[in-house]
């Protein structure tokens, strides 16, 4: 059974909260946070994000997809890690920097593997 329109739009109070969250997310900063807690607080507002406006899984596509929603995905991802990068402090600069021009952009895992070796 399909869901209407009105079904999947998240509700007004939603909406608001979830623009919150991504201006928390676009504001972010390390600071005085550890890598590790800075990167605990940010996967906490990737996790409400995800679960306030999720994109959809798909029930169509078989073993490729056509729909764009994995694409959708990988640009949601690819988000979050230069929202991450953005935020840490100057002592990560060459690392973020070195991870920012990398052809293809590991997961967010690696990446913070890659910092805190």
């Amino acid at each position: 059974m399909a869901l209407s329109l009105d079904q999947r739009l998240p509700s007004n109070g939603d909406l608001y909260h979830i623009s919150e969250l991504y201006e928390e997310l676009y504001s972010a900063k390390q600071c005085d946070f550890s890598i590790t807690s800075y990167f605990t607080k940010m996967q906490g507002i990737w996790e409400e994000i995800d679960n306030f406006s999720p994109i959809p899984m798909c029930i169509t596509c078989t073993s490729k997809c056509i729909c764009g929603l994995e694409e959708m995905r990988w640009y949601r991802n690819e988000d979050y890690i230069a929202r991450f990068l953005r935020g840490l402090n100057d002592q990560f600069a060459i690392a973020k920097t070195q991870i920012m021009l990398l052809k293809s952009l590991p997961d967010m895992d690696t990446v913070f593997a890659m910092l805190t070796q």
